[in-house]
């Protein structure tokens, strides 16, 4: 016959499988507030990158200023024909071709 347990045995033995689930359901509510703050905080900063003279009140001043762009051989003083006859001639023997970055004075 099989055993009957009182009503306390019962509580003791769902209390006793419920409180390592009330342990974890705690961390990972701790967990969730700390990713919803994280969250805000990317959220904010993203929304400051973003802006920009053109997207709030913000002088042009203020922008990010941009690498100005690499300059063409002939700013650099470098003939075009030269630099792809010397990047042909290094593919054929095998090398790295000349840098395209003008070269130090």
């Amino acid at each position: 016959m099989a055993r009957r347990f009182t009503q306390q045995e019962v509580a003791k033995l769902i209390e006793a499988a419920v409180a390592p689930l009330r342990v974890e359901i705690a961390q990972l509510k701790s967990q969730v507030n700390d990713l919803h703050t994280e969250v805000t905080r990317l959220q904010t900063e993203n929304a400051r990158l973003k802006k920009d003279s053109s997207t709030s009140s913000k002088p042009p001043s203020s922008d990010i200023v941009k690498p100005p762009p690499l300059a063409t051989c002939a700013q650099c003083g470098r003939s075009a024909f030269v630099y792809l006859s010397e990047a042909i001639a290094a593919y054929f023997r095998g090398q790295t071709a000349p840098s395209l970055l003008a070269l130090p004075p």
